[in-house]
Protein backbone atom coordinates (compact mmCIF):
# COMPACT_ATOMS: atom_id res chain seq x y z
CA UNK A 1 0.00 0.00 0.00
CA UNK A 2 3.20 2.35 1.28
CA UNK A 3 4.65 1.61 -2.29
CA UNK A 4 1.15 2.62 -4.01
CA UNK A 5 1.14 5.51 -2.38
CA UNK A 6 4.82 6.37 -3.14
CA UNK A 7 4.45 5.72 -7.16
CA UNK A 8 1.13 8.27 -6.72
CA UNK A 9 3.19 11.19 -4.73
CA UNK A 10 6.22 10.25 -7.54
CA UNK A 11 3.29 11.07 -10.35
CA UNK A 12 2.40 14.37 -8.50
CA UNK A 13 5.80 15.53 -8.58
CA UNK A 14 6.46 14.49 -11.93
CA UNK A 15 2.99 15.93 -13.63
CA UNK A 16 2.19 18.57 -11.57
CA UNK A 17 4.14 21.04 -13.35
CA UNK A 18 2.96 20.04 -16.80
CA UNK A 19 -0.50 20.46 -16.30
CA UNK A 20 -0.34 23.57 -14.30
CA UNK A 21 1.74 25.27 -16.57
CA UNK A 22 -0.73 23.58 -19.84
CA UNK A 23 -3.37 26.01 -17.43
CA UNK A 24 -1.66 29.05 -17.04
CA UNK A 25 0.26 29.19 -20.22
CA UNK A 26 -0.61 29.62 -23.85
CA UNK A 27 -0.59 26.06 -25.70
CA UNK A 28 2.35 27.25 -27.71
CA UNK A 29 4.60 27.59 -24.73
CA UNK A 30 3.12 25.02 -22.95
CA UNK A 31 4.35 22.76 -25.70
CA UNK A 32 7.73 24.09 -25.28
CA UNK A 33 7.43 23.37 -21.72
CA UNK A 34 6.47 19.52 -22.28
CA UNK A 35 9.85 19.38 -24.16
CA UNK A 36 12.12 20.46 -21.74
CA UNK A 37 10.37 18.59 -19.58
CA UNK A 38 10.62 15.17 -21.43
CA UNK A 39 14.19 15.87 -22.26
CA UNK A 40 14.70 16.64 -18.35
CA UNK A 41 13.29 13.88 -17.32
CA UNK A 42 15.87 11.74 -18.38
CA UNK A 43 18.22 11.98 -15.32
CA UNK A 44 14.97 10.53 -13.93
CA UNK A 45 14.23 7.41 -16.07
CA UNK A 46 18.00 6.92 -16.57
CA UNK A 47 18.11 5.56 -13.05
CA UNK A 48 15.43 4.42 -12.83
CA UNK A 49 16.73 1.17 -12.91
CA UNK A 50 19.06 1.24 -9.79
CA UNK A 51 16.09 2.22 -7.28
CA UNK A 52 14.10 -0.84 -8.70
CA UNK A 53 17.04 -3.23 -8.30
CA UNK A 54 18.03 -1.60 -5.57
CA UNK A 55 14.24 -2.48 -3.25
CA UNK A 56 14.41 -6.44 -3.08
CA UNK A 57 18.06 -6.41 -2.81
CA UNK A 58 17.38 -4.41 0.57
CA UNK A 59 14.65 -6.50 1.76
CA UNK A 60 16.56 -9.85 1.27
CA UNK A 61 20.14 -8.92 3.10
CA UNK A 62 17.31 -7.06 6.03
CA UNK A 63 15.60 -10.28 6.08
CA UNK A 64 18.96 -12.27 6.50
CA UNK A 65 20.10 -10.22 9.14
CA UNK A 66 22.92 -8.82 6.75
CA UNK A 67 24.05 -4.91 6.55
CA UNK A 68 22.89 -3.64 3.32
CA UNK A 69 24.20 -0.05 3.30
CA UNK A 70 27.05 -0.47 1.03
CA UNK A 71 23.93 -1.45 -1.31
CA UNK A 72 22.29 1.84 -0.89
CA UNK A 73 25.70 4.21 -1.24
CA UNK A 74 26.40 2.04 -4.39
CA UNK A 75 22.80 3.18 -5.81
CA UNK A 76 22.68 6.46 -4.89
CA UNK A 77 26.64 6.84 -6.31
CA UNK A 78 25.33 5.51 -9.46
CA UNK A 79 22.46 8.02 -9.79
CA UNK A 80 24.75 11.15 -8.57
CA UNK A 81 26.93 10.11 -11.83
CA UNK A 82 24.41 9.79 -13.99
CA UNK A 83 22.71 12.83 -13.12
CA UNK A 84 26.05 14.36 -13.84
CA UNK A 85 26.65 13.45 -16.54
CA UNK A 86 23.42 14.02 -18.14
CA UNK A 87 23.48 17.86 -16.00
CA UNK A 88 26.78 18.29 -17.63
CA UNK A 89 25.78 17.96 -21.10
CA UNK A 90 22.57 19.39 -20.59
CA UNK A 91 24.56 22.71 -19.00
CA UNK A 92 27.30 22.82 -22.12
CA UNK A 93 25.35 21.09 -25.27
CA UNK A 94 21.72 22.58 -25.01
CA UNK A 95 21.22 23.65 -28.28
CA UNK A 96 22.48 20.09 -29.66
CA UNK A 97 20.63 18.26 -27.34
CA UNK A 98 16.94 20.01 -27.87
CA UNK A 99 17.54 20.09 -31.61
CA UNK A 100 18.03 16.14 -32.00
CA UNK A 101 15.50 15.47 -29.61
CA UNK A 102 12.77 17.94 -31.05
CA UNK A 103 14.58 20.54 -33.30
CA UNK A 104 15.08 23.91 -33.77
CA UNK A 105 11.43 25.11 -33.24
CA UNK A 106 12.15 24.23 -29.25
CA UNK A 107 15.56 26.20 -29.16
CA UNK A 108 13.81 28.97 -26.93
CA UNK A 109 14.10 26.26 -23.48
CA UNK A 110 17.56 25.09 -24.14
CA UNK A 111 19.49 27.39 -21.93
CA UNK A 112 16.61 25.96 -19.00
CA UNK A 113 17.53 22.28 -19.77
CA UNK A 114 20.45 22.01 -17.16
CA UNK A 115 18.40 23.72 -14.56
CA UNK A 116 15.50 21.38 -15.19
CA UNK A 117 17.63 18.06 -15.18
CA UNK A 118 19.08 19.34 -11.76
CA UNK A 119 15.54 19.37 -10.06
CA UNK A 120 14.96 15.85 -11.73
CA UNK A 121 18.69 15.05 -10.25
CA UNK A 122 17.99 15.89 -6.81
CA UNK A 123 14.02 13.99 -6.89
CA UNK A 124 16.20 11.15 -8.66
CA UNK A 125 18.16 11.19 -5.29
CA UNK A 126 15.45 11.60 -3.40
CA UNK A 127 13.84 9.01 -4.40
CA UNK A 128 17.00 6.67 -3.67
CA UNK A 129 16.69 7.18 -0.16
CA UNK A 130 12.80 6.96 0.11
CA UNK A 131 12.89 3.41 -1.36
CA UNK A 132 15.75 2.56 0.93
CA UNK A 133 13.76 3.31 3.56
CA UNK A 134 10.41 2.02 2.38
CA UNK A 135 12.22 -1.41 2.06
CA UNK A 136 12.79 -1.40 5.67
CA UNK A 137 9.57 -0.65 6.41
CA UNK A 138 9.92 3.22 7.29
CA UNK A 139 7.34 5.25 5.63
CA UNK A 140 7.93 8.67 6.71
CA UNK A 141 10.22 9.82 3.94
CA UNK A 142 7.06 8.86 1.39
CA UNK A 143 4.92 11.26 3.32
CA UNK A 144 7.62 13.58 3.22
CA UNK A 145 8.00 13.76 -0.47
CA UNK A 146 3.73 13.78 -0.71
CA UNK A 147 4.14 17.03 0.96
CA UNK A 148 7.08 17.65 -1.32
CA UNK A 149 4.62 16.95 -4.60
CA UNK A 150 1.78 19.25 -2.85
CA UNK A 151 4.00 22.13 -2.10
CA UNK A 152 4.83 21.87 -5.39
CA UNK A 153 1.31 22.76 -6.67
CA UNK A 154 0.86 25.01 -4.25
CA UNK A 155 4.04 27.37 -4.85
CA UNK A 156 3.62 27.04 -8.72
CA UNK A 157 -0.53 27.74 -8.60
CA UNK A 158 0.70 30.99 -6.72
CA UNK A 159 4.43 31.79 -8.68
CA UNK A 160 4.45 31.53 -12.32
CA UNK A 161 5.32 34.37 -14.18
CA UNK A 162 7.42 32.39 -16.73
CA UNK A 163 8.70 29.34 -16.93
CA UNK A 164 11.93 30.10 -14.88
CA UNK A 165 10.16 30.68 -11.84
CA UNK A 166 8.00 27.38 -11.95
CA UNK A 167 11.63 25.31 -12.88
CA UNK A 168 13.43 27.33 -9.09
CA UNK A 169 10.09 26.68 -7.19
CA UNK A 170 11.33 22.89 -8.45
CA UNK A 171 14.97 23.55 -8.09
CA UNK A 172 14.20 24.63 -4.18
CA UNK A 173 11.88 22.16 -3.02
CA UNK A 174 13.81 19.59 -4.44
CA UNK A 175 17.34 20.55 -2.59
CA UNK A 176 14.69 21.06 0.49
CA UNK A 177 13.14 17.42 -0.39
CA UNK A 178 16.75 16.11 -0.43
CA UNK A 179 18.25 17.77 2.48
CA UNK A 180 15.15 16.34 4.06
CA UNK A 181 15.77 12.84 3.34
CA UNK A 182 19.26 12.96 3.88
CA UNK A 183 18.85 14.82 7.26
CA UNK A 184 15.96 11.76 8.40
CA UNK A 185 18.87 9.44 7.02
CA UNK A 186 21.15 10.80 9.57
CA UNK A 187 18.79 10.98 12.56
CA UNK A 188 17.84 7.37 12.15
CA UNK A 189 21.64 5.84 11.52
CA UNK A 190 22.03 7.89 14.98
CA UNK A 191 19.32 6.01 16.93
CA UNK A 192 19.52 2.86 14.90
CA UNK A 193 23.74 3.13 16.58
CA UNK A 194 22.66 4.37 19.95
CA UNK A 195 19.88 1.71 20.69
CA UNK A 196 22.85 -1.01 19.64
CA UNK A 197 24.70 0.40 22.41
Amino acid sequence: VMVLVYECSQILINNSDILLVKHFFPPYEAGLYAALALIGRIVYFGTWTVVTLLFPIVIKLEKEGKSHTKYFLGGLSIVAMIAAVIITASYFFPEEMVGILFGDAYQSVAPLLWKYSLATALFALSNVFVYYHLSLDRRLPVWITIIGGLAQIILITLYHTDFEQVIHIQIRLMVALFVAMVVYHIIHGFRAKKAIV
